[in-house]
């Protein structure tokens, strides 16, 4: 797991978030993306994938819960405006901490349901 931070430019007319993408998730071509609306004290099911998963808080704030070799909770929110890359093979859940809260996900194949 690794959460990316944002820096911030400052300007007359308004600030620049860049975010400093090294990782080979970012190498690989984007092909598909999409928005995840979670409700107020919600939890979407239990995820596992077979690539990473990268995910943005857009909008709210967001619990996740993560298992790597011990299961990991913690909250991300929509100032912080991190990147949360997931290994492959990573069992993950999150839910909604706001009234509405929305998670924009990144992929390198396209989305199937």
């Amino acid at each position: 797991m690794k959460l990316i931070s944002p820096v911030i430019i400052e300007g007359d007319k308004g600030n620049i978030i860049k975010y400093n993408l090294n990782h080979k998730f970012f190498k690989k071509k984007i092909c598909d993306f999409y928005f995840s609306n979670v409700n107020k004290n919600k939890f979407k099911k239990w995820k596992y994938k077979n690539n990473e998963t990268v995910l943005l808080v857009v909008e709210g704030k967001v619990f996740f819960e993560i298992i790597l070799k011990k299961k990991i909770k913690f909250t991300l929110n929509s100032s912080e405006k991190k990147i949360l890359i997931i290994p492959k093979y990573t069992k993950f859940r999150f839910g909604s901490g706001s009234k509405k809260s929305v998670l924009l996900s990144l992929l390198n194949k396209k989305y199937v349901k």
